[in-house]
């Protein structure tokens, strides 16, 4: 390499969220972070532990960065500057809300790639970790609104008043109990569970009234978290549907598992009841 061709490399700036972090050698990280109009990125951040680095104390999990990198053939950019454009401390503080910000990070790792930006999914992540660190907002319940809203994002929303197979309008049916399927994309007529059943696909079944709190919760700004309350033992059967869709459609299971816990005493009934305007 001529002398001077890495400076004459080009200089990217970008917010972002660090996804995962490993250890480089005695003083420097390599990250893996999501930027809003890069997509995935993988950097070198040269001497990250080192007091004097320009990013020392930056590159943390759950904040969101201000990060400036020198772009490179290599698969890894060199970092040339950092900083902590919001901190969210309340995520590292209790438990159950790190649990629920990491299980969010590993989604979008796992849903999106290098390169490739998306910045409805970067805003919806950002919105999901403020609504994380509020403490009028249950953690499960936030990252099951993120789950449904990152599948939408990714054009893996569950279908939940059509029939997902023939498309047939299922609204007006009142069955306690309906039949789900993973590989058709949801709810299913009573004809095509039939069908699904023959090809000896997996079916489910989950309350009506789950799926009538999922449509509801899917309408509700994340930033309306704090007054949504779901009933338990709703909120725990829609957990186990929308965590098996993805996992079924992600092919994988997400190694960070929210520990299911019975959320604050409320009616079961879907949150537009409190929901806030969208603006």
């Amino acid at each position: 390499m001529a002398r001077g061709s890495f400076s004459r490399r080009p200089t990217v700036r970008d917010r972002a969220l660090c996804l995962r972090r490993y250890r480089y050698g005695e003083s420097s990280l390599v990250v893996r972070v999501f930027t809003r109009s890069h997509g995935q990125v993988s950097l070198l951040a040269k001497g990250a532990y080192r007091m004097r680095s320009r990013y020392f104390g930056v590159l943390d999990l759950f904040d969101t960065l201000g990060l400036e990198w020198r772009a490179s053939r290599a698969e890894l950019g060199s970092l040339t500057g950092g900083e902590v454009l919001e901190r969210r401390r309340a995520l590292s503080a209790d438990l159950d809300r790190y649990r629920a910000g990491l299980h969010v990070l590993e989604l979008v790792a796992l849903g999106t790639r290098e390169a490739e930006p998306d910045p409805g999914l970067f805003q919806l992540t950002l919105d999901t970790l403020d609504a994380l660190a509020q403490p009028d907002v249950e953690p499960e319940l936030a990252r099951l609104a993120f789950d449904l809203a990152f599948l939408a994002q990714l054009g893996l929303k569950p279908a939940l008043e059509d029939c997902a197979s023939c498309g047939r309008d299922l609204s007006r049916e009142r069955a306690k109990l309906v039949p789900v399927s993973y590989r058709a994309g949801g709810r299913l007529c009573t004809d095509c569970a039939t069908e699904e059943g023959g090809h000896r696909s997996p079916l489910a079944r989950q309350a009506l009234g789950n799926l009538k709190v999922a449509q509801s919760l899917m309408k509700t700004p994340i930033a309306a978290l704090g007054r949504t309350r779901i009933a338990p033992a709703s909120q725990e059967g829609l957990d186990r549907f929308v965590q098996g869709f993805a996992e079924y459609h992600l092919e994988t299971q997400p190694r960070v598992r929210t520990v299911r816990r019975s959320t604050s005493p409320g009616p079961a009934l879907p949150p537009t009841s409190t929901r806030a305007s969208a603006s």
